[in-house]
């Protein structure tokens, strides 16, 4: 898998035995990804292996009030299902870069792993292990990759993510239980939308100190020697758009100034 399209002129991304080709063009601009997913095609056929056409799925991602056609891609013959979603290392993209598909798949999750705190809690378990449980069975579904998507989600996406925790609240304190600001506090917990920050705070200061990903963040280097009062040690993104704006490199890095 690792010299499959070593000569691609679309970008890539590989990761075990998923690969993803990604083309950025004008809408003027003819596409070069047919001819990639042909390479991609015969690779397959000399290393005698088979696609799997259930997986292999096309989406285009267009922000036009009338969008052109996708392209039409074709593999053995077969013309590829065009979607509007799809799933990428276990997060859910949408064709309008929105994250409702994956705050709805989350939700869900961590809705059904409250079942065995509800049984935990009959069979008399502490609070302080009930505690231990929800983070180690609950947070990891409801904060799966969280630095590529808080920025992006909105108010009520929040509001849904934060119940989940309410509920947990009301399961561990039980008749105890008199507000969710008390029990955050009693229980030691922080507030959900707070701590996303904060992991996403510490993904970004990880990622400035690894030599693959520091470029993402470039140093704001000042061409003047005048002392300013608020100085931001990186280079902020500019923007016409809140999506992009809200995505998450411009969001971490606003995190790191900030």
């Amino acid at each position: 898998m690792n010299n499959a399209l070593e000569n691609s002129s679309s970008h890539f991304f590989k990761y075990v035995d998923d690969l993803t080709l990604v083309q950025v063009r004008q809408d003027s601009q003819p596409s070069i990804i047919d001819q990639d997913v042909h390479n991609l095609e015969t690779w397959a056929n000399n290393n005698h292996l088979e696609l799997n056409l259930s997986k292999c799925k096309h989406m285009q991602v267009c922000f036009k009030r009338q969008p052109p056609v996708p392209h039409t891609l074709m593999i053995d013959g077969k013309e590829l299902d065009v979607v509007e979603e799809t799933t990428l290392f276990r997060l859910r993209i949408q064709s309008d870069l929105g994250w409702e598909s994956q705050v709805n798949i989350m939700v869900y999750k961590g809705s059904h792993r409250l079942y065995m705190l509800n049984r935990l809690k009959r069979f008399g378990v502490s609070s302080e292990g009930l505690v231990l449980v929800y983070k180690a069975y609950v947070c990891p579904v409801v904060e799966y990759a969280t630095p590529v998507w808080h920025g992006g989600i909105i108010a009520y996406h929040s509001h849904r993510l934060e119940r989940i925790q309410k509920r947990v609240c009301r399961i561990i304190q039980g008749a105890n239980y008199n507000s969710y600001s008390d029990a955050i506090e009693i229980l030691n917990l922080q507030f959900l939308a707070d701590r996303r920050t904060e992991l996403c705070t510490k993904f970004a200061v990880a990622c400035t100190k690894s030599n693959r990903y520091a470029e993402l963040f470039p140093i704001n280097r000042r061409t003047h020697g005048m002392a300013t009062r608020n100085p931001k040690p990186f280079k902020e993104f500019r923007y016409k758009t809140e999506r992009y704006g809200n995505s998450a490199v411009p969001h971490l890095c606003r995190l790191l100034n900030n």
